[in-house]
């Protein structure tokens, strides 16, 4: 019944005309081409249907649709999967490979550059390497497209180049279905659009890959710089530890030359913390300036199927910035939770807080139903990466608010020492080791695309799925370390770092570009001699650090504890900021920063207020951008989280944690006080005591009263 309502739904979407349609002749299918096969209506997502566009007419440009496009061999009407321009689009039948072709003439008003688009509907059952040909005035182009990617404009057209055409019929596009994987090729549309200048054709093609031995002027060496805001670039390492980085650990045994070279082009903060010891929180704090503990998620993580946590109204850093003109872009591991939908139409619920099982395989995911409240519902224009963790399902890369395709095969689970994957469905183009390189990819074409408009300032939120399990570095990049399999993979995520630069570099942004660098929590990898009473009695060196240890390398150089803990290692990080022009080069700042100043920050930087309620904790940090010894301090304070729910308060040099055990990951996890004696919580004196061996709680009453009181009133505060 469910399925005969989509039908009719969209049935009459697709069937709608308007009184300009009525004045036009009625579109028929092409004439050599074989019959639709369906029934009227009938399509396998209706969700896309509103991307249809029925009249071309509407489209900029100069658009030829199939039905006016010359066939060789057999083709079939459809318009079984949508979106597509017109009364639907041919596909080849998986048949005749090497035999058939759909050639696309425009009818040009004059000679000039002119961006060519090419519109396809997409899934998995569609080619991988169609081969388009465009017959331009200084030759030829063919490239391969994948049409089971999603079209970058409006899900329905994709670039192909920039090229010169002379006026009339001479151009043409020819798609056609040699060489091809033996899955559907799909013809539609071919769109092409005049480019007013020159330099602008130049700047787009480079960008697109299209010829470069046409006769145009070259792009500018420096970009527009009347731009009224920078540039922002945050990259976010996942687990990445404060030692793991060269220029923070002399000791390192990891070389990371293109973080190292941001902190000497830029700025070293040595107190840099993370709001939460974990995953998710962090990731929270760090786009609404508000910490998670306030939310429903008190501890532990989101699982890759759990439902959104950033509440819809609550104002981001994407939506702020959204909002004063800036193009937004997300790459990477999202983490945040979005909302899927199963088999049966209903929503998939949240997996219980006690977490007594394991994390869901995603298996009764209705994948061809677009999940809502991920990143474009929270201020992002552009999204692609995946939901959560790259050990956790589903296994799939994401574009916008669709994987890019479905998750069909099954995954059982891999738990050994470097990989510790969950049970899950993964889609056929996805590989642990190919996650890294295809998020740079993205990341970087996300930085090109951007070039081609100098006076839009970009937003590029890039959380990256490295060095969290699995370890997985690619083979270029194995032995490339004194810390094994880790340091390899943290060599890799600085060569993402490298890429990055390199981008910016080639298309002449870097000196209008804030870049950060980042982790969201501390290293898993470290071990650390103990010293402090709790951990000479209970403290027990677990696999991951006794890995490292044998190599010599601390992933928290001297600081205590591992991500999860509530101690330094657990969310002290690295934080490197270049801002070519601002901030002074080759500069340490020891000011106290969270990551959830990046909101206030934000806002400062456009120059407006935050609305009444958005970023409670969030404080402005651009004085901090500007100086390494800033004339007023950034915070007074800052509240650090467990992976299970313990707390910590830092004022100046001390730091108050009001029970005692790690709250994470480290031995003893919890200390029954009633039973062990000793103090109720533990207080230590960061200037003398960085790596907190030393508990003197029980020395400094008045400090220990003064703080338990901030932190009761902080977390009574409501926001």
């Amino acid at each position: 019944m469910k399925q005969s309502i989509y039908y009719l739904f969209t049935a009459l979407i697709i069937s709608a005309t308007t009184a300009d349609d009525a004045s036009k002749p009625p579109l028929k299918p092409h004439p050599d081409a074989v019959g639709n096969t369906h029934s009227p209506g009938e399509v396998d997502n209706p969700a896309l249907v509103p991307f249809v566009v029925r009249d071309k007419h509407k489209l900029p440009g100069i658009v030829v649709d199939e039905t006016e496009a010359r066939l060789v061999g057999t083709w079939q009407y459809s318009t079984h999967t949508p979106p597509y321009v017109g009364l639907g689009y041919l596909h080849d039948q998986k048949s005749g490979k090497g035999e058939r072709s759909v050639t696309f003439t425009p009818d040009l008003p004059a000679a000039g550059m002119y961006e060519v688009r090419m519109s396809h509907c997409y899934n998995v059952r569609r080619s991988t390497n169609t081969p388009v040909t465009i017959h331009h005035a200084d030759g030829e182009k063919t490239i391969r497209i994948n049409q089971q990617d999603i079209p970058e404009h409006n899900k329905l057209f994709r670039t192909l180049g920039t090229f010169r055409f002379e006026a009339g019929k001479a151009g043409w596009v020819r798609i056609a279905n040699d060489g091809t994987d033996g899955k559907y090729v799909i013809a539609d549309a071919v769109q092409f659009l005049p480019v007013k200048d020159s330099a602008t054709a130049a700047k787009r093609n480079a960008i697109n890959g299209a010829d470069k031995s046409r006769a145009v002027e070259p792009i500018p060496t420096k970009l527009n710089q009347k731009q009224r805001h920078p540039n922002i670039i945050y990259i976010l390492a996942d687990d990445l530890g404060y030692g793991d980085v060269s220029c923070y650990n002399p000791e390192s045994k990891i070389n990371t030359p293109h973080v190292d070279r941001l902190a000497a082009e830029g700025m070293r903060f040595t107190d840099a913390h993370t709001p939460s010891a974990v995953c998710t929180p962090t990731r929270y704090g760090i786009l609404t300036g508000r910490y998670c503990w306030r939310t429903r998620l008190k501890y532990r993580v989101l699982d890759g199927l759990d439902p959104p946590l950033i509440e819809p109204d609550r104002m981001t850093v994407p939506r702020l910035l959204q909002q004063h003109g800036y193009a937004t872009g997300c790459v990477g591991k999202w983490h945040l939770g979005m909302q899927w939908t199963d088999k049966n139409g209903q929503p998939v619920p949240a997996v219980p807080v006690d977490r007594k099982s394991r994390p869901r395989a995603g298996a009764n995911v209705d994948y061809a139903v677009p999940f809502t409240g991920g990143p474009t519902a929270v201020g992002f224009d552009w999204y692609f990466g995946i939901s959560a963790s790259l050990n956790m399902s589903p296994f799939c890369y994401l574009q916008n608010d669709h994987p890019v395709r479905f998750p069909v095969f099954h995954q059982q689970r891999i738990a050994t020492e470097f990989v510790s994957v969950d049970e899950g469905v993964r889609s056929p183009d996805f590989t642990i080791a190919g996650v890294m390189p295809r998020l740079a990819g993205e990341a970087v074409g996300y930085i090109e695309r951007q070039a081609a408009d100098p006076n839009q300032p970009f937003f590029l939120y890039a959380p990256l799925t490295s060095p969290h399990l699995p370890l997985a570095p690619n083979e270029e990049y194995r032995g490339t370390s004194k810390a094994g399999h880790y340091g390899d993979f943290v060599v890799e995520t600085d060569a993402y770092v490298g890429a990055i630069l390199e981008a910016l570099d080639r298309t002449d942004q870097a000196d209008n570009t804030i870049v950060v660098f980042t982790s969201d929590n501390g290293g898993l990898y470290h071990y650390w001699e103990p010293q402090e009473a709790d951990d000479v009695k209970n403290y027990k060196l677990r696999s991951r650090g006794a890995y490292v240890k044998q190599f010599g390398h601390q992933g928290n150089a001297h600081l205590r504890g591992t991500k999860a803990d509530i101690w330094e290692g657990g969310h002290r990080v690295p934080f490197v900021v270049r801002w070519p022009g601002k901030t002074p080069s080759g500069t340490v700042s020891d000011e106290l920063i969270e990551l959830t100043d990046l909101l206030a920050t934000c806002a400062a930087l456009v120059d407006t207020d935050l609305p009444a309620g958005a970023g409670p904790d969030s404080r402005n940090a651009l004085t901090a951008l500007l100086a390494a010894k800033p004339k007023e301090r950034v915070r007074d304070y800052a509240v650090h989280h467990s992976l299970w729910g313990k707390f910590a308060i830092r004022k100046g040099d001390w730091k108050l944690i009001p029970e005692r055990g790690s709250g994470g990951f480290t031995f003893p996890k919890d200390i029954d006080v009633t039973k062990a004696g000793g103090p109720n919580g533990q207080l230590y004196n960061l200037a003398h005591d960085p790596s907190e061996t030393k508990n003197v709680w029980e020395d400094n009453p008045d400090v220990v009263a003064e703080l338990s009181d901030l932190l009761t009133q902080i977390q009574k505060a409501g926001w």
